[in-house]
């Protein structure tokens, strides 16, 4: 857990509470809001394009995995899992923060194909701050979550849709549209 102290006083003065709310949050998104640099953690940068370029950038991962990761986009951040580094050999695409950061989904190919599971959140990415997510796959399962909390905001069964459980998955990345993107994935770097 992080945590900043912020002083009420300002050059002496008392500051008033939105002053002193203002340099508070400053002070946790500057301190807290980094991504977790360390030893096992490997940085990618994604580019705009439409169709959604993927880049695999994970390979393989065993299942079953719990991957961290964090994300600095406006929107429209996709991940692939797939059977070998080809889009044709998807098993189930995410998109987080998209349709312009409004939704994010999971999808059983690369686009186009019907939507699985989704959830109607807006706002979960930003294009100035690192947002932590999780994405677990165990058993043919795919799960999606934030940061620190246990439950997922996506999951779906690929292995049942599929009638294949991947043991051996390849990761790739995008980012849609107009969209920029920088990831950070923790122990699971080549």
């Amino acid at each position: 857990m992080c945590s900043t102290l912020v002083s009420a006083t300002d050059e002496g003065g008392i500051a008033d509470l939105a002053t002193l709310q203002a340099r508070g949050f400053a002070a946790f998104r500057s301190a807290c809001r980094k991504p977790r640099m360390h030893l096992s953690s490997c940085m990618f940068n994604t580019t705009p394009s439409n169709p959604a370029n993927f880049k695999f950038v994970l390979e393989p991962v065993s299942m079953p995995f719990k991957m961290r990761f964090d994300v600095k986009a406006s929107g429209d951040a996709a991940i692939v899992l797939a059977e070998n580094k080809t889009l044709a050999s998807t098993f189930a695409q995410i998109s987080i923060g998209g349709w312009s950061n409004t939704k994010s989904a999971i999808r059983a190919c690369n686009e186009p194909c019907d939507i699985q599971v989704e959830d109607d959140e807006r706002g979960l990415l930003n294009e100035t701050e690192y947002r932590p997510f999780w994405l677990e796959y165990n058993v043919g399962v795919v799960t999606v979550g934030k940061g620190s909390q246990s439950e997922g905001f996506l999951e779906w069964d690929a292995g049942s849709f599929h009638s294949k459980i991947h043991s051996q998955v390849y990761v790739g990345i995008s980012t849609h549209e107009r969209v920029s993107g920088s990831w950070v994935f923790y122990n699971h770097c080549e």
